[in-house]
């Protein structure tokens, strides 16, 4: 007799190998070409945290040849600290997220050759340059971005971790 994790495990790898179902996106190619133009954020994920955009009051990234902007700006940190006392271990976590009056502007580069493919986005705070590392893909209609925090490595996977902010874009309509 089958348990139900079992089933689930079976359903889930005929899922993943059979062809055309599994839109991962991981062997699908990008140029700056496909990414271009205005887009929305839909939802961004921040360790556990899911933020999802409004109609009303929308987190727009416009996305140029070497340029991107979004607005309103959007800054994070992470905080977790861990403790042991009576009760045993404790651990807490804080995740702060700030928007911005203005548009947060930074310059990018887009590694088309690897796959997925590959963002530098710099940004200039005060007197420095702040560097974060990014993959990105097109799946669907839409676009992810995930993004490290600045001066950490590159993610390997699309997934929102205390270090890494995924982005779930969708395309702004072209007006005709």
């Amino acid at each position: 007799m089958c348990t139900c994790s079992q089933f689930l495990t079976a359903l889930s790898l005929l899922w993943i190998s059979a062809p055309g179902w599994a839109d991962d996106g991981k062997n699908e190619t990008i140029s700056i070409d496909q990414i271009q133009g205005e887009w929305v954020v839909d939802s961004m994920q921040v360790a556990d945290l899911t933020i999802c955009g409004t109609p009303a009051k929308p987190i727009r990234i416009l996305i140029g040849k070497d340029k991107m902007s979004i607005s309103p700006g959007v800054a994070y940190s992470s905080n977790a600290s861990f403790s042991f006392g009576s009760n045993g271990f404790s651990y807490s976590k804080t995740v702060t997220i700030v928007f911005t009056d203005g548009n947060q502007a930074m310059t990018f580069e887009l590694d088309e050759t690897q796959t997925p493919a590959q963002l530098d986005l710099k940004e200039k705070q005060k007197k420095s340059i702040v560097t974060r590392q990014g993959i990105c893909r097109l799946k669907g209609e839409g676009l992810e971005l995930c993004i490290a925090s600045q001066n950490l490595p590159r993610p390997h996977e699309f997934r929102a971790t205390k270090s890494t902010i995924l982005f779930q874009l969708k395309r702004v309509a072209v007006e005709k």
